[in-house]
């Protein structure tokens, strides 16, 4: 197994989802770990995988700090940094995570949250975490709009009247990939299906459920990808110049975590089931979390 592949497959199939787990260890020792996962995979003799482990760190701590990167470049605290230890690394669920790294804690539900999504085994279920999402950006009319050939949009979402971004309408494209990120030519494609959508019949529907033309403040249509997975870096930027709005895995997580617990949102789920296509069905009315359990 060379050196590149063993790291990836360490950092992606081991190290992140113990992590991201509900109840991670406070601490981890970065060498054993990694050591004790290539004995489980090819190496048999210990000495062999002690000698690849400490050849193989120092491109495991660049790939882990950019990993790292990749949450602070979005505004999330990460759930782990390296300690002054060698070989430490601290994560979120040390009860001095704050005091010892200076980023806050994630929320507590976080855990749970991110391995309740990642549970989700198609598109159809991933829906359910578009809506909820929606409902915690604000929004108080959120519709299941996906159906063969409606083109790309998956929800569609307004603002709550109340909201400072009051007449900010959401149309949300959810993509579910297992193993795989969103590639600038997947998000290409999905932009296009939205763009030629606008022309169609049922855009014009959409339009009318949510009260779009009765705006008498202007009205922002904010596109979005919400994705099980993560974005590659050509994504990301084709999404800037095309004012695609994206939200990845960690995000989503962050943000429901932000307002529920799991505890609120197995209820929700009980409640809704496996969303289908209803422009007269408002979801919003059923994502209440005041009233799903405590917190």
């Amino acid at each position: 197994m060379p050196g590149n592949k063993s790291v990836i497959d360490f950092v992606h199939d081991h190290l992140m989802p113990k992590i991201l787990s509900p109840s991670p260890p406070g601490l981890i020792n970065l060498r054993d770990e990694f050591a004790e996962f290539l004995a489980g995979k090819e190496f048999e003799d210990d000495d062999r995988v002690d000698e690849l482990a400490e050849r193989w760190e120092p491109h495991l701590r660049r790939y882990i700090n950019k990993r790292i990167d990749d949450w602070t470049c979005l505004s999330l605290s990460p759930p782990m940094t390296f300690t002054d230890e060698e070989d430490k690394i601290i994560t979120w669920r040390h009860p001095r995570y704050e005091a010892v790294t200076g980023f806050n804690v994630l929320p507590a539900s976080y855990g749970a949250i991110d391995e309740w999504i990642q549970g989700k085994t198609g598109e159809r279920e991933f829906l359910l975490v578009g809506a909820i999402f929606l409902k915690a950006l604000g929004a108080n009319l959120i519709l299941a709009t996906d159906d063969p050939g409606d083109g790309g949009v998956d929800l569609v979402g307004r603002t709550d009247n109340s909201e400072p971004l009051r007449s900010t309408f959401f149309f949300v494209q959810a993509k579910f990939l297992k193993r795989k990120r969103i590639s600038r030519e997947i998000l290409l494609i999905e932009y296009g299906k939205y763009l030629q959508a606008q022309r169609s019949e049922i855009f014009g529907r959409y339009r009318r459920n949510l009260a779009m033309n009765q705006s008498r403040d202007g009205a922002a249509a904010v596109y979005m990808v919400i994705t099980n997975s993560e974005f590659t870096d050509s994504a990301r930027q084709a999404a800037v110049e095309l004012n695609i709005l994206l939200r990845s895995r960690k995000q989503l997580s962050f943000w429901i975590a932000r307002n529920a617990s799991i505890a609120k949102i197995r209820e929700v789920e009980g409640d809704l089931g496996i969303l289908r296509k209803d422009l007269d069905f408002n979801l919003a009315s059923k994502i209440d979390f005041d009233k799903v359990g405590d917190q």
